[in-house]
């Protein structure tokens, strides 16, 4: 569901007979509803106050479970209902807020990516480079 991060999902008003076409299709084994904030990293913005409302709006009288969840909201919204979450940030070890350096302690990334410099060069300014 697009409820206002504006990049892709259904819009409102076609999120329920988007629904019932996929259940009605027998080729969808798993329908899970989804949206993402635009702006829960602000916990003060109205924004996701306004995007979760919508949210429940457009679902109402549908089963399924529901992704709602970002980094942001897994830290800051206890309130957002989520069967699913999707962390992002936090799965580098950084957390989404500014001024949580404490929180940001605690948080470990889940990976790490180790390489060996092969070539160093010295270039005139203004050379291009190519990747």
């Amino acid at each position: 569901l697009d409820s206002g991060m504006h990049r892709v999902g259904l819009h409102p008003d076609d999120y329920q007979a988007a629904y019932r076409r996929l259940l009605a299709s027998g080729k969808v084994a798993k329908i899970v509803l989804m949206s993402h904030f635009a702006r829960a990293d602000e916990l003060d913005c109205p924004r996701s106050v306004e995007q979760l409302a919508l949210f429940e709006q457009a679902r109402q009288g549908l089963v399924a479970e529901v992704s709602l969840r970002n980094s942001p909201a897994v830290l800051g919204w206890p309130q957002v209902p989520s069967d699913w979450v999707r962390p992002g940030i936090m799965l580098y070890g950084a957390t989404p807020f500014e001024q949580a350096q404490a929180l940001a302690a605690q948080l470990k990334p889940v990976m790490s990516l180790e390489s060996t410099v092969i070539s160093v060069r010295e270039l005139p300014a203004g050379e291009p480079v190519g990747y």
